[in-house]
């Protein structure tokens, strides 16, 4: 998501120099048209920084989260402080894409200088936690409060197309910032489902092992197999580590799928409706349970991954879409219409994918 931010900055930022270098007239059109769809993937980015700190939340009160509760509240801390400026970050990107079309296509001045005011004042949220922040968030404090300085200039002059300039200067560490975040947002939601997955996976084989040690008491025959049949039914398919995140830099090694089990016949004669056979049954059912629910988070796998690959297509989608807008810019004869509707199929894929995602926590 944060990509998709800087991708569709620098576009916007390359275009409005075109408009003040060259003085053409803007696809306005257009520009509508980019408003309404970033205002979506702006809409569903902040949904996914929203989840990603309730997760931090549930992961740090989780039984499964093994640090002392001091490290735990300290990490939760410090990565919600974190989020929150992405939060703002993005509410200052969303200011200055604000005033920047608002200028392009010759809107109502005071609808600029309020578009700026949201860029300092998302600025101005910022600046006392990127002090505790490394890399890009660091560099920023400095240029932040000459940028605040100077766009207030900028808006108490009425020099509006100055003043946006000036907001310029802050958008690549801003989606630097933006950047930051990416993989962790996914991090607290991945490790819950892993050991969701662990939980499943130990219950499923610990059922289906019983149910084979019991069986081994009796001799083979048709309903013996028949059970050991049922046994393996349940355990076939099923991958023993939870999915890989396909994004991720490096994953842990799969250790495949479970093995069938073998009968090693004892002595006994095997009575349907026995007591066995009904202890047999019960754990039978408890392993289908357990099966059910290895498919139900592998299905949260799926659906967090399947929201990465809507969001990678649509990042190539306004790409492409910015990269046109900025021709035509110094062009305007040139037709943006594939250029901006697929841009607009990705924000809706983009959508659905997000509700799906969403439904399937």
């Amino acid at each position: 998501m944060s990509t998709l931010v800087r991708r569709v900055g620098f576009m916007v930022v390359a275009a409005a120099v075109m408009i003040w270098m060259i003085g053409c007239a803007p696809p306005t059109r257009h520009l509508g048209s980019y408003r309404e769809s970033f205002a979506m993937t702006r809409q569903l980015t902040e949904g996914i920084i929203l989840s990603g700190k309730t997760d931090v939340d549930r992961y740090a009160a989780s039984p499964y989260n093994t640090d002392v509760p001091s490290v735990r509240e300290r990490k939760r801390s410090q990565f919600q402080a974190d989020l929150d400026v992405r939060l703002a970050a993005l509410d200052a990107i969303d200011g200055y894409n604000g005033a920047l079309v608002a200028l392009a296509t010759g809107a109502d001045p005071n609808e600029v200088a309020g578009a700026l005011r949201t860029l300092t004042g998302s600025l101005t949220k910022m600046i006392p936690r990127l002090a505790t922040m490394a890399g890009p968030a660091g560099a920023a404090i400095g240029l932040a409060s000459d940028v605040i300085s100077a766009v207030e200039e900028g808006i108490r002059a009425r020099k509006f197309t100055m003043a946006v300039k000036e907001g310029q200067r802050i958008m690549p560490l801003l989606f630097d910032v933006l950047g930051e975040d990416v993989q962790g947002l996914t991090a607290a939601r991945r490790a819950i489902l892993t050991q969701e997955y662990v939980d499943a996976m130990a219950r499923l084989t610990t059922q289906t092992a019983l149910a084979a040690t019991l069986l081994d008491r009796y001799a083979d025959g048709p309903l013996v197999k028949k059970r050991y049949a049922d046994i393996n039914a349940i355990r076939a398919g099923m991958e023993v580590t939870p999915p890989p995140d396909p994004y991720a830099t490096t994953s842990p090694p799969s250790t495949g799928m479970l093995e069938a089990l073998e009968h090693s016949p004892g002595e006994k004669g095997w009575e349907a409706g026995s007591a066995e056979d009904v202890y047999l049954k019960g754990l039978l059912a408890g392993a289908r349970e357990s099966a059910a629910g290895v498919a139900a988070v592998r299905a949260k796998f799926d659906a967090l991954t399947r929201l990465q690959a809507a969001y990678q297509s649509q990042l190539e989608g306004t790409r492409d879409a910015f990269s046109a807008l900025a021709v035509a810019v110094e062009n305007p004869t040139i037709d943006l219409t594939a250029a901006t509707d697929r841009m607009a199929r990705g924000a809706r894929d983009f959508r659905q994918a997000y509700l799906a995602f969403q439904e399937a926590k």
